[in-house]
């Protein structure tokens, strides 16, 4: 739907909504205050796999940067991403590229 549509909504409207929603249910659930989420948020465009791969470094360390995990290969809700030139899982550990 283009921007200009009746009823279309901006992306980050639909950001703000979610977090809106999910700081609600996240503080209800383990007797958190809000804030929850930071207030804004950042959207970028992966042009390249190298974009991909160093995006999803970034993701992965969130959990140690968090204070959550000493280490990104500990987080017990980590993924794998698949590029589509070569197959790669991931891997977060220093040096495993």
């Amino acid at each position: 739907m283009a921007p200009s549509s009746p009823g279309c909504r901006l992306l980050s409207t639909a950001i703000g909504k979610w977090k809106e929603w999910s700081a609600r249910e996240i503080a209800k659930l383990a007797g958190l205050h809000t804030p929850i989420w930071q207030p804004s948020y950042f959207d970028r465009v992966l042009r390249s796999e190298k974009d991909f791969f160093e995006t999803w470094q970034y993701i992965q360390h969130n959990p140690v940067r968090g204070g959550l995990i000493a280490n990104a290969v500990d987080w017990p809700f980590s993924g794998s991403i698949h590029f589509e030139s070569y197959r790669v899982a991931a891997d977060p550990r220093p040096g495993s590229e």
